[in-house]
C-alpha cells in the first residue's frame, strides 16, 4: 500500500491521491469537440526541435498541439526539477530520488527525448536497487543533458517572454475574480477548469512580487497541489 485517503473521504482528495501515485504516461487528457469524433489518423511531422523524436511525441500525445503544451511545461520546470533530483541526491533521499527519476523518464519519453528518459530509467533502476555507485556516478551526467534542453527550447517560448510588457496590468478587481474563480475551481477539483483560470491570469502582466506568487501559483495548478493553491491565493489576496 502506497497511501491512503483517512475518513471521512473527499473527493478532491481522493483524486489527488490517485493523480499522485499513477504512472504520468498512464495520465492523458482527452480534448474533443462536442460531436466532433473523427477517426484518429495517424499524423506524419517535420517538425525539429532540436534531438527530439517529434514524431514519436506526437504519436503518443495524440496532436500537435497537445505536444506544445506538454512541452512548454517540460521548459518551465527543468530548472527546478533538476535542482530536486541533486538535492534529494545529495540528502540520500532515496526513495524520493527514484520517484523523481521515474517522472523524469515518463515526461522526457513523452516529448520525444529518449536518451534522456534511457538514461533516467536506468538511474531509476539503481534507485529501486539501491545501487548507490551507479547513482553517484551517472547522476550529473544525466542532469547535464537534461539542463541541456533548456537552451534547446528556449527560441520556441521566447516570443510568450517578451510579449510580457504588453500585457495589461491587473486590477484589484479583476484579480479578485480570478481568486474566485480559482477557489471555486479547486474546490471541485476541476482540474481543466484550474488550467484555464491559469490561462486567464497569464494574459495579465504583475508586480515583481506578484509575479513571483503567480509564478509559484502555476507550479502548484501543475502538480495538483489544491492546498497549496488555496495557501497562495489567501497569501496573493491579503497583500491587496
Amino acid at each position: 500500500m502506497n497511501d491512503f485517503v483517512a475518513k471521512p473521504i473527499e473527493l478532491k482528495m481522493l483524486v489527488a491521491k490517485v493523480r499522485q501515485w499513477l504512472p504520468i504516461e498512464k495520465i492523458q487528457r482527452v480534448y474533443e469537440e462536442p460531436g466532433q469524433k473523427k477517426p484518429v489518423e495517424e499524423e506524419k511531422t517535420t517538425l525539429v526541435v532540436g534531438d527530439l523524436d517529434t514524431q514519436a511525441a506526437i504519436k503518443l500525445l495524440g496532436s500537435e498541439k497537445l505536444f506544445w503544451k506538454v512541452l512548454k511545461d517540460y521548459y518551465r520546470v527543468i530548472e527546478r526539477k533538476a535542482d530536486t533530483i541533486k538535492n534529494m541526491e545529495e540528502a540520500k533521499d532515496w526513495a524520493g530520488y527514484t520517484i523523481e527519476v521515474h517522472a523524469l523518464k515518463s515526461v522526457s519519453k513523452q516529448i520525444g527525448a529518449m536518451e534522456l528518459s534511457r538514461r533516467a530509467q536506468e538511474l531509476e533502476k539503481a534507485g529501486n536497487a539501491r545501487n548507490i555507485a551507479f547513482i553517484l556516478k551517472h547522476t550529473d551526467e544525466m542532469l547535464e543533458r537534461y539542463r541541456a534542453y533548456l537552451p534547446v527550447l528556449e527560441p520556441f517560448f521566447q516570443e510568450e517572454q517578451n510579449d510580457n510588457a504588453e500585457k495589461e496590468i491587473a486590477s484589484e478587481d479583476v484579480l479578485q475574480g480570478l481568486f474566485a474563480d480559482m477557489r471555486d475551481a479547486v474546490e471541485n477539483l476541476d482540474m481543466d477548469r484550474m488550467e484555464e483560470v491559469i490561462q486567464k491570469m497569464n494574459s495579465y502582466r504583475y508586480e515583481e512580487a506578484q509575479m513571483g506568487l503567480f509564478e509559484q501559483l502555476k507550479t502548484a495548478v501543475e502538480d495538483v497541489d489544491v492546498d497549496t493553491c488555496e495557501k497562495i491565493v489567501t497569501t496573493w489576496e491579503s497583500s491587496l
